[in-house]
């Protein structure tokens, strides 16, 4: 469920985009609130399916109260994988400061493309974030052995899903950015695409990457 969340998040976040965007024309402000309501968009579904089909995770009674050593735990866990994904959002901005200097078309075809690349990377969080639940109850139940292969496997759907993401990226990633750039503007469509292709050399490198960052 949280993939399929994620999915139609990703597809309003690009249709908010085009509304507000394309045909409201609020620039970058647009660009801000398509992506602050589709991620509203997908925390309301994600609360509605924890309430509807997974009553256990409600606290109730006593579990309502403030634990210290249960919020310790939850934040050694939590702080360094948040500080993980932090390095690739740091990652992005420097790559983003660098871009802005290339001018506006370099500007529009970053912007663009990373729309698109962003749908296809999700799955890549999706199998980590599976993975961060798989290897922790293999390890609580000292399945050590159970961890190794499922690293492996999870290693082997990552790669069928590159070889995918190259089948349909490489011949079709000019048709791809005119979905969101006006056909007038071929240099930024030009610009977009190569960005694609040359990005999707990378995807095994940032699939090996999330899961075992997910996994550790």
């Amino acid at each position: 469920q949280p993939f399929l969340f994620l999915i139609i998040s990703s597809f309003v976040n690009i249709l908010l985009d085009v509304l507000l965007i394309l045909i409201l024309g609020m620039g970058v402000a647009g660009a801000g609130l398509a992506t602050l309501l589709s991620q509203l968009f997908a925390s309301i579904l994600s609360v509605w399916y924890v309430a509807r089909h997974m009553t256990m995770l409600i606290p109730h009674g006593d579990e309502r109260a403030f634990d210290n050593k249960r919020v310790s735990i939850l934040l050694n866990n939590g702080i360094p994988m948040g500080l993980q994904v932090s390095i690739t959002a740091i990652g992005i901005i420097l790559l983003q400061s660098s871009n802005n200097a290339l001018g506006t078309v370099y500007v529009a075809s970053f912007t663009a493309a990373v729309r698109i690349k962003f749908l296809f990377i999700c799955v890549f969080d999706n199998i980590g974030v599976a993975m961060a639940t798989y290897c922790g109850q293999n390890i609580g139940a000292v399945e050590i052995n159970r961890v190794r292969r499922g690293v492996f496997d999870a290693l082997r759907i990552m790669l069928v899903y590159f070889v995918f993401t190259f089948l349909l990226i490489y011949p079709f990633a000019d048709e791809m950015m005119r979905m969101f750039v006006d056909g007038s503007e071929q240099a930024v469509v030009d610009n977009a695409a190569q960005f694609m292709r040359i990005a999707n050399y990378f995807y095994p490198l940032l699939g090996v990457l999330t899961i075992l960052r997910y996994s550790i």
